[in-house]
């Protein structure tokens, strides 16, 4: 659920869980919580506003640019590709 999905990529980034779902808009949280939103629609079943609304009330086109976004990074910049793939990993163990 998105709840652990956010857990798991806030430790794997060393961040806190509410950074994630802040309104800060560091590079350095940004894109982890691009990829835990990612997650989120990718292993979950939820709907693009749901996932907003577990990620600080965010707009569900906030989650549509986050995961049209690591899509494409995942088939253009191998660290992404490879962060995306140890998350999905321990995600599922």
């Amino acid at each position: 659920n998105t709840d652990y999905i956010q857990k798991t990529v806030a430790s794997f980034f060393n961040l806190k869980v509410s950074d994630l779902k802040s309104k800060k808009k560091k590079k350095t949280i940004v894109f982890p919580r691009q990829i835990a939103m990612h997650l989120s629609r990718e292993l979950t079943g939820d709907s693009f506003p749901e996932i907003g609304q577990k990620f600080g009330g965010k707009d569900h086109s906030t989650v549509i640019h986050a995961n049209n976004k690591i899509l494409s990074l995942i088939k253009t910049d191998p660290y992404t590709k490879n962060t995306v793939d140890a998350l999905v990993s321990s995600l599922k163990r």
